[in-house]
């Protein structure tokens, strides 16, 4: 048999090396690392309030003076890069000077079943590696950070960015041997991007890259990143992967889950659909009105349900009404004890069922 150049064992041990980065999709951590899934929101809703999920998986936080929009959007310039929406923030009013206790962030709560696989909390912890684009218009240090469900164990990993088009980024975490870490349906991994913080105040570690006692967000030498009503902040292709291996950039679109993945897994904590029954006819004088209906996907915990537009149809125009709701991990139901003119009826309206963390 003929021997391979070197040329052709250098591509042999590429390929071998790409396989795993296939098979490394399925475990990510991160739910909806593309900002692709967005459910609740058409891409490119501009948010400003605290605490809005800008789109399945992910929130924007903030405290302090400054004003931003923070958005969800599509854009074909990051086509190149095999990712098509990223995370995006705009600065409305700009904060130059930085409180003690402010900051500025997107977040994502990662469900405890989701981290088991660490075994953070014990002395065989395992390491975690998360990789992302950044596209920034501010150069400077920007921090990445890690907390519990108590918000009592925290680790700040920092990386610069110069400034302007998008830059691929992996950080290698250790793996926390003490605290306490949720590994069921509740809260078991904060992942924090800080656009802006105080370098040492309320919630700064004491140094980078090292796991703390307390509620820390922000690491030292944070850039201020809303400090100009030209700053922007970007991110997408976020995977949170168990060890210490990530892909590099070009292979990092390998390592995203299909669209229809990825819905199904938002399923588990996000679902909304229109009420779909069709025509009844019950005997005259029956008031009230009963039925269920299963989820797509078994929630996380029995979700808040809510309704809008609800009306039935019976011999005429629609009437409004609030149906109340009931539900399990994977059913809800809905009743209703004030119909009017039976006989023959139809009902519409949408649902939402909320199971996020």
């Amino acid at each position: 048999m003929q021997a391979l150049t070197a040329a052709q064992q250098e591509q042999a041990r590429k390929n071998v090396y790409a396989a795993p980065f296939d098979a490394m999709a399925f475990s990510g951590m991160q739910l909806n690392g593309g900002i692709e899934v967005s459910q609740e929101w058409a891409h490119g809703t501009a948010f400003t309030v605290s605490g809005a999920f800008v789109c399945d998986g992910w929130k924007y936080f903030k405290s302090g003076t400054m004003a931003c929009v923070a958005s969800a959007q599509v854009s074909t310039a990051l086509q190149s890069l095999g990712f098509n929406n990223f995370l995006y923030l705009t600065v409305s009013t700009a904060q130059p000077s930085i409180g003690v206790g402010d900051y500025v962030g997107f977040y994502q709560s990662i469900e405890g079943y989701r981290v088991a696989r660490l075994g953070w909390g014990t002395a065989n912890a395992r390491p975690l590696t998360i990789g992302f684009w950044a596209s920034h218009s501010r150069a400077g240090t920007y921090s990445v950070s890690f907390r519990n469900s108590a918000q009592n164990r925290s680790y700040a990993a920092t990386y610069s960015h110069a400034g302007g088009g998008p830059q691929w980024t992996t950080i290698t975490v250790p793996g926390d041997t003490t605290g306490t870490w949720l590994t069921t349906n509740g809260v078991g991994l904060y992942v924090v991007f800080v656009v802006s913080g105080h370098p040492s105040g309320t919630f700064t570690t004491p140094t980078a890259n090292a796991w703390y006692a307390g509620n820390y967000l922000v690491a030292p030498g944070q850039v201020n990143g809303v400090a100009a009503t030209s700053d922007t902040f970007a991110i997408t292709g976020v995977v949170v992967l168990p060890g210490n291996e990530a892909p590099n950039a070009a292979r990092s679109p390998y390592i995203m889950r299909a669209y229809d993945t990825e819905l199904a897994l938002a399923l588990r904590y996000f679902e909304t659909g229109t009420e779909p029954f069709s025509y009844r006819s019950l005997p005259s004088g029956i008031t009230a009105a009963y039925d269920s209906m299963r989820f797509l996907v078994k929630k996380r915990v029995a979700p808040t349900m809510t309704a809008a537009n609800w009306q039935y149809f019976s011999g005429g125009g629609g009437t409004a009404f609030t149906p109340a709701f009931s539900s399990g991990v994977d059913y809800f139901a809905w009743t209703f004890t004030s119909f009017v003119n039976w006989g023959g009826w139809t009902t519409a309206g949408q649902w939402t069922a909320d199971a996020r963390i």
